[in-house]
């Protein structure tokens, strides 16, 4: 019943607002859960502030370009099944993928690996959401993809964050959790966008073929988050005083879904205008 008529749709730039209340909330309940744990030392708490600290970041980016998404089409039953399953899935296809690919050492070779078997890991499953939905709208590539790297994002920095923590101690715990939580700004969420509004922007309002994906346009795309992410892991210790390196990244990776954004925007236009 929200869902307006193609004719109706908006084309005018989203103000969104309600991933940053989100963002506030899941904050709070942190800081609740710190005091908790850290405070009065009740370890009862400590599950708790893995969950939300891990997933405070993504899951805020994911409402944010749920937000952005102008056709209002995708319901939140659906986004809910991507992040979930559609992230813990994305997992299950990287694990076997690095089951086959090994990665031994993260040198730059080692880096280069990850950035490929992770990125196609998570194309995997995008393919078939993708398939299943067969959006039409850029923006809806966005969402759906951002959903699944959402998913991904935080059951894996909930996993780094529980690893460190049992081996280095709750100290470490917490300084990995915040510099993943401030990092995923521009890793799994904005790379998996990227992909997936490459994959609409190619197909179009076709079903999906196998020819989209040998598509010269999405190749090209889709290799910006590869590249990124291998660049990411990468031991570039010169570039990574200051944390230099990985805010040049996140913001070009944001240069980019800022631009799919204004592409989809111009799509919509472009539908309104051949009715």
């Amino acid at each position: 019943m929200t869902t307006p008529k193609e004719e109706e749709i908006s084309t005018s730039w989203p103000k969104p607002w309600l991933f940053s209340r989100i963002f506030l909330i899941l904050a709070v309940t942190y800081l609740f859960l710190y005091v908790c744990t850290y405070m009065f030392h009740n370890p009862n708490a400590l599950p708790g502030l893995i969950v939300v600290g891990s997933f405070v970041v993504p899951f805020s980016l994911l409402i944010f370009f749920w937000e952005m998404n102008a056709p209002r089409n995708l319901s939140i039953y659906e986004i809910a099944k991507m992040f979930f399953i559609g992230g813990t899935a994305s997992l299950v296809t990287t694990l076997i993928l690095f089951s086959i690919v090994p990665v031994y050492n993260l040198n730059v070779g080692g880096a280069i690996i990850v950035g490929v078997v992770e990125e196609v890991g998570k194309l995997v499953i995008i393919l078939y959401f993708i398939k299943k939905l067969n959006p039409k709208y850029i923006l809806n590539g966005l969402l759906i993809v951002a959903a699944i790297g959402a998913g991904f994002a935080a059951f894996e920095s909930a996993g780094y964050a529980f690893r460190f923590g049992t081996m280095n101690g709750t100290d470490f715990m917490l300084s990995v959790m915040f510099d993943r939580a401030w990092m995923s700004i521009g890793t799994h969420v904005s790379w998996a966008a990227i992909t997936g509004a490459a994959l609409v922007y190619v197909k179009k309002a076709e079903p999906l073929k196998g020819e989209h994906l040998t598509d010269a346009k999405f190749l090209k795309l889709f290799a910006v988050p590869v590249i990124l992410h291998s660049v990411w892991d990468m031991p570039l210790y010169l570039f990574q005083v200051f944390n230099l390196m990985y805010i040049v990244l996140i913001i070009i990776a944001w240069i980019f879904i800022f631009t799919l954004i204004h592409a989809g925007l111009k799509q919509i236009v472009r539908l309104n205008v051949g009715q």
